[in-house]
C-alpha cells in the first residue's frame, strides 16, 4: 500500500472517516463515454467477493451517502465479482460476465466494443481482476472510467476526494500533475474527478510525495498539495492549467495537512 494512504488510514484524526479504493477490497470507480469526460454516467463500487480485512468505511455505507449528498442523477451500481471471474453479484443479483457487461452498459450508457483500451501508465498497478476484465469488455476508445484513490467523510457526507501521486525521480517542490496535452498526460481523470467533485459540492486534492519502497512515513515528510474547490460550473483545460500551477502548490508536512482534513 501506498506510504501516504497508508498514513492516512492510520491517523487518529480520521478514524472512521477514510474510504480508500484497494482492490480486491471496495473500490469506487466512476465511467463516461470517452467524448465527453466532463459528463459523468456512472458511479461503481467494486469488491471480491468475500473479500476479509477492509480498512476503512464499509461499501455500503458509502453508497448511502453518495446517494444523499450527489446533486445529479448518476447511475450508481454496487458490483461484486468471483474471485476467478466466474460471475458478478451487481445490486445483489447473479449474473454471467456476458449479462454483466451488458447490464453495466446499458445503465452506464458506455459501449462495449473491440477498440483496446488505453495503455497504462503502469501496468503493474492493474491487478485486480475486475479492472483487467473492464478493459476488455467496454470499448476503450469510447469508454473512460477512473478509481478514486481516497474519500473523506465528515459528518454522513463527503468532504474530500484526494488523489495520491508518487515520484522519486521528481523530488516534492518540482512535481506537477499530468495536464500537458503534449505529453502522457491524466487530463481526462482530472476533468472526471473535477467533475465529480462538483456533483458532490465537495473538495478535490492531488497530493504527491516521494515516499517509495516503504510503506510508512513519518509527520514531517513534506508533500505537494495541489487544490481544487467546486466552482458551480464544469471544469476545462484552463482549470487544469491553474489547477497545476505553482500559484496552487502548497508544500506542507503531511501531518499538517492530514490535520486539516
Amino acid at each position: 500500500m501506498d506510504a501516504f494512504i497508508n498514513y492516512v488510514l492510520n491517523s487518529q484524526n480520521l478514524k472512521n472517516r477514510v474510504f480508500v479504493s484497494n482492490p480486491p477490497f471496495p473500490a469506487l470507480l466512476i465511467w463516461t463515454n470517452a467524448r465527453n469526460v466532463t459528463s459523468i454516467t456512472g458511479i461503481s463500487v467494486v469488491k471480491q467477493l468475500n473479500s476479509e480485512g477492509y480498512q476503512g468505511i464499509k461499501a455500503e455505507i458509502l453508497i448511502n451517502i453518495i446517494r444523499h449528498q450527489i446533486r445529479k442523477h448518476v447511475p450508481l451500481l454496487y458490483i461484486e465479482y468471483h474471485p476467478q471471474m466466474e460471475y458478478m453479484i451487481i445490486e445483489k443479483k447473479r449474473y454471467t460476465l456476458n449479462d454483466a457487461a451488458n447490464y453495466i452498459s446499458s445503465a452506464f450508457n458506455v459501449s462495449i466494443g473491440d477498440s483496446p483500451a488505453k495503455k497504462p501508465n503502469d501496468k503493474e498497478q492493474i491487478k485486480d481482476p475486475f479492472h483487467i476484465w473492464s478493459r476488455d469488455a467496454f470499448d476503450g476508445k469510447l469508454v473512460t472510467k477512473t478509481d478514486i484513490d481516497l474519500l473523506i467523510i465528515n459528518e454522513n457526507r463527503i468532504s474530500a476526494l484526494l488523489e495520491c501521486k508518487r515520484s522519486k525521480k521528481v523530488p516534492v517542490g518540482k512535481w506537477t500533475p499530468y495536464v500537458n496535452p503534449n505529453e502522457d498526460n491524466d487530463i481526462s481523470n482530472y476533468l472526471m474527478a473535477m467533475t465529480f467533485c462538483e456533483y458532490l459540492n465537495t473538495t478535490f486534492y492531488t497530493v504527491h510525495h516521494d515516499v517509495i519502497g516503504q510503506m510508512t512515513m513519518n509527520d514531517t515528510q513534506k508533500i505537494d498539495v495541489f487544490t481544487y474547490k467546486p466552482q458551480n460550473k464544469l471544469p476545462n483545460l484552463d482549470t487544469l492549467n491553474k489547477f497545476a500551477s505553482n500559484n496552487n502548490r502548497l508544500i506542507t508536512n503531511v501531518s499538517n495537512f492530514v490535520q486539516s482534513l
